[in-house]
């Protein structure tokens, strides 16, 4: 089956910049091969894939690469303006916080001033749209679709960018299934296939299974560098 190495199963968090290699070498592999035809709805697929983890991977790098002292500015408020509570609220409701969490600005301060494994930018390192609650997805969804991006940005940078990050995830997952079983995590938008290895002579393999190693769930070597 040709095909094969493109639908096989995968680690769910093997990282965007491995996950988009894989792909970006699966795509290779079927064009030096000459499968252009016969795989095309693959092919396709592989690409329209590609496009859109590359599109979550500049967003969450954007937030990455946030200095503390622009964070900072936006910390600093006593009585913020509405739309940087509404964008924060929505950061932490797609990170897995119930709305109880983040009724006030206090409340909010809580989840962005915590540190370590739990600090807001690693968590977004590690968030990927399949985890994501579908009707979190959807709520913030009408939330952030009450904001011009320009005024978001123009309110400080730091909020621009939670923005961008939250609004481009949030519809990547309401692309998804309303459910999301294990079989659609492994061979769905973010179960990233492993490239078809090429044999001798230029046939493409079936996948290979990945080793208990690289079956690890822990995003920690995943994670872009901190600021």
């Amino acid at each position: 089956d040709l095909s094969s190495g493109i639908n096989a199963e995968w680690p769910l968090r093997p990282g965007f910049d491995r996950r988009i290699a894989d792909i970006e070498s699966a795509i290779h592999a079927i064009k030096k091969g000459g499968f252009e035809t016969l795989l095309a709805v693959e092919l396709l697929e592989a690409q329209v894939l590609l496009k859109k983890l590359k599109r979550i991977q500049k967003a969450a790098l954007e937030v990455a690469k946030l200095s503390q002292q622009t964070i900072a500015i936006m910390k600093s408020y006593n009585k913020p303006p509405d739309v940087v509570t509404q964008v924060m609220r929505s950061v932490f409701l797609l990170l897995g916080n119930k709305s109880s969490e983040l009724q006030t600005w206090p409340d909010i301060l809580i989840q962005l001033n915590k540190i370590g494994k739990i600090n807001t930018k690693r968590r977004i390192q590690c968030c990927v749209p399949e985890d994501i609650d579908y009707s979190a997805a959807q709520k913030v969804e009408l939330i952030l679709c009450k904001y011009d991006e320009e005024l978001v940005f123009d309110t400080t940078q730091a909020l621009g960018v939670f923005y961008n990050w939250a609004e481009c995830i949030a519809d990547e997952r309401l692309a998804l299934p309303v459910k999301i079983t294990e079989k659609n995590k492994s061979s769905g938008l973010f179960g990233a296939a492993r490239p078809p290895p090429l044999q001798e002579g230029g046939i493409v393999a079936s996948g290979t299974p990945p080793t208990k190693k690289e079956k690890s769930t822990d995003c920690d070597s995943a994670l872009i560098p901190l600021l």
